[in-house]
């Protein structure tokens, strides 16, 4: 007989841990591969109408007023809008879109939360559609993921559910991670400076410009260390919703085992007739 002291492996709890690591990392790799098809354009509009409404929600906040918003095909947007505080705005965009995956990450670890996260985006997406598209094919792609939502909401399984408000949090933080990428290496032509030199003033009406361009504005430094700085944000907020996901399912899988035992141990208690019953 081999002594179980001389086991190598690893306890059941850690070969979970890895496992659902494992899980979670084929998810993020299989929603990057998806986001780069044109089957992502509803969710890359979602994305963008999400980062719109930071932008919205900040300007509301600090007392600015709003004249419109506006979601277009090419997957850009903007907020119009007058006053607000400005150093508050600039980041708003991208504080809403880390917010919206990270919650949307939360819940998707029961059933319950999952609903409650994909009935908020319902709501989002039953008031904005028609107030944020800019063409007609915006509306009826907007239209469609409302449609979507609805049938996982009405007839869509737990499990269903759950993996919706985890596959929509991936996109959206992988949105992001995306969107700064592109702004370091991908709008060069655009640009009449480096994306590294400092930015003195506000950009002008004509001027290409972001919305870390802005913040380096408004806060001092680079586009680039803008940009750099988010994407830290976004590629940590990711891990950790990775990490909290992973948690939150072995505690469930645990809870479940204890209620399981305790279950076990009092039918065999009834089978002792009101005495003591061991398995042997």
């Amino acid at each position: 007989m081999v002594s179980c002291m001389n086991d190598k492996r690893p306890p059941p709890d850690q070969l979970t841990t890895r496992r659902l690591l494992l899980i979670y990392m084929g998810w993020v790799v299989a929603v990057t591969v998806f986001w780069l098809t044109p089957l992502s354009y509803p969710l890359r509009l979602l994305a963008t109408l999400v980062h719109e409404l930071g932008h919205l929600s900040a300007v509301v906040l600090s007392g600015g007023e709003i004249f419109g918003m506006r979601v277009q095909a090419s997957g850009a947007g903007h907020v119009l809008s007058l006053g607000g505080a400005r150093w508050l705005v600039s980041p708003a965009g991208y504080v809403g879109l880390l917010f919206a995956s990270s919650f949307l990450f939360w819940c998707s670890t029961s059933a319950g939360s999952a609903r409650f996260g994909l009935g908020l985006l319902l709501v989002v997406l039953l008031v904005y559609t028609v107030v944020a598209a800019g063409t007609l094919g915006v509306l009826l792609t907007l239209t469609l993921t409302t449609v979507v939502t609805v049938v996982l909401l009405w007839t869509g399984s737990a499990l269903l559910q759950t993996a919706a408000a985890r596959f929509v949090a991936i996109c959206l933080a992988i949105e992001g991670i995306l969107d700064y990428w592109r702004i370091l290496f991908t709008y060069g032509e655009h640009r009449s400076r480096s994306v590294w030199a400092p930015v003195k003033e506000m950009p002008g009406r004509d001027d290409f410009y972001t919305d870390a361009t802005l913040m380096a504005a408004s806060y001092g430094g680079s586009e680039g260390l803008w940009a750099v700085i988010w994407l830290v944000l976004s590629v940590g907020a990711l891990a950790v919703g990775i990490a909290w996901s992973v948690y939150e399912e072995l505690r469930l899988q645990q809870e479940t085992a204890l209620a399981a035992d305790r279950l076990r141990q009092k039918l065999n208690f009834r089978k002792g007739e009101g005495k003591e019953h061991r398995v042997r």
